[in-house]
């Protein structure tokens, strides 16, 4: 599955408020935790399990075997225990997603450290799902591999033990019925993105047995996984047949190079999951450029119904939005609520300001310029600019800070046509467009910009 098209898709899902993340080892190895291998190395070596045993799960049997389950335990949180956890950009991203469920298979306490913010139900045995969810709660962690307990102070132990050995992966079923019979119901009504699994990673065996586990026939919502391609070509064949294996059993496979790759991806999913709503920006306009102006907002009425505009009033937003509205009146969709001005606080007791004419829906934020700007950048999900100055500049950076496209109506001048005439479409982040289309943002005629413009925002909202 092409990666862009994932992140459509999950976004999708995540819009429709149907969709769950599913956490493995690899997120956690930016926050310095070792992987699987790594984890069970030194009790491998305590047991003499040889080198030769290539799985985890099968090693692990082997090691309580000779040591003992409480001696492996003890020695499994040692070696947990020697972290030093470090902050994490990609478990920030993910747990930034508007997404109300998060399954993991790991021990540790990432994932709660970078949910402090949220209120959270934590579930880690099967009998916690009768409790019900904590009143508030904006996000459901459910650690079902075991977990490190959450001790305010000193080290953590075991608040339930690890599933780690074969025997414990056969059992899984029996020993934990809740907590599998949720998760193949939520696997039927809820899109999963698998994130921080390797062919490596046993649990990957695990997501194959719960999928096929389910009944044929039925409809099924789609599940979606980033894997790391490896960097041997002698593990590329494995790699392509493991990957047809996981989308025969309704996981799409999606590849990427690294893991540092995650917090982009994630960015752009959570702006791609938000309603679209277009920030317009610009000043400095004359008379004809404020005409054209108004023939692209009136295109605007041919994007998805949904589509929203919003701006801080100034003249070419007033424009956009003035043309929007007309083409929204003459076909009968005029909803005020399509069109939002936002307007700072005053401090020296003017009257508040209104649009001219009187349309769409005015907004009195509490809040100076420069934060109230910031706050109606990030609710947006692209923006269009034409014009302007160092206002315009600030907004600009801002918003591609934020990940969103940024599309510059050259024609206009200003900080949108130096903008169009210094950066490249990735550097806008606007998903690549035919270049000759791209060029046409610097013409003059205002029915081919018109069209110019309303065509790159379908690709990139």
């Amino acid at each position: 599955m092409e990666l862009q098209q994932l992140i459509r898709d999950f976004a999708l899902a995540v819009r429709q408020h149907r969709a769950g993340v599913f956490v493995g080892a690899g997120m956690s190895l930016d926050a310095g935790y070792p992987d699987w291998n790594g984890l069970i190395e030194e009790i491998r070596h305590a047991a003499d399990v040889p080198a030769d045993v290539r799985s985890a799960p099968l090693a692990a049997e082997y090691a309580v075997l000779e040591l003992g389950r409480e001696a492996f335990e003890r020695r499994l949180l040692d070696r947990l225990n020697l972290v030093q956890e470090t902050d994490s950009a990609n478990v920030r991203a993910l747990v930034a997603l508007p997404v109300h469920e998060y399954w993991t298979t790991n021990y540790d306490s990432v994932l709660e450290h970078a949910m402090a913010a949220h209120t959270v139900t934590r579930i880690t045995r099967d009998a916690q799902f009768a409790d019900g969810e904590v009143p508030g709660t904006r996000k459901r962690l459910t650690k079902m591999h075991g977990s490190l307990s959450q001790p305010d102070f000193g080290k953590p132990g075991w608040e339930t033990p690890p599933v780690i050995t074969r025997s414990d992966y056969e059992k899984y079923e029996q020993d934990h019925p809740l907590l599998w019979a949720q998760l193949r119901a939520q696997f039927l009504t809820t899109s999963y993105l698998f994130l921080g699994f390797s062919f490596d990673d046993p649990n990957v065996e695990v997501l194959l047995r719960l999928s096929r586990s389910l009944p044929q026939g039925l409809q099924r919502r789609g599940h979606y996984a980033l894997m790391r391609r490896p960097t041997d070509p002698d593990q590329h064949r494995e790699f392509e047949l493991r990957v047809q294996d996981l989308e025969r059993s309704g996981i799409h496979v999606a590849e990427m190079h690294t893991y540092s790759e995650i917090e982009s991806i994630l960015t752009e999913i959570r702006r791609r999951a938000k309603a679209p709503n277009i920030f317009l920006c610009g000043s400095d306009i004359n008379d004809a450029t404020a005409a054209g102006l108004e023939d692209i907002g009136a295109a605007f009425e041919q994007l998805p119904r949904e589509v929203a505009v919003s701006s801080l009033a100034g003249p070419a937003a007033l424009a956009l939005s003035s043309g929007f509205h007309r083409a929204t009146v003459a076909v009968g969709t005029y909803d005020p609520e399509r069109i939002r001005f936002y307007f700072r606080r005053t401090n020296d007791g003017r009257p508040a300001p209104t649009h001219p004419k009187r349309i769409g829906a005015c907004y009195y934020m509490h809040m100076d310029t420069q934060p109230m700007r910031e706050q109606v950048i990030d609710r947006c999900t692209a923006v269009v600019a034409c014009g302007g100055g160092d206002r315009t500049r600030q907004e600009i950076e801002f918003a591609l800070e934020l990940g969103l496209p940024v599309v510059p109506i050259a024609a206009g001048g200003g900080a949108a046509a130096e903008l169009f005439h210094t950066r490249t479409q990735a550097e806008l982040n606007v998903d690549l467009v035919d270049d000759a289309l791209w060029q046409q943002l610097s013409t003059e005629d205002p029915i081919v910009l018109a069209a110019t413009v309303r065509e790159i925002l379908l690709t990139s909202l």
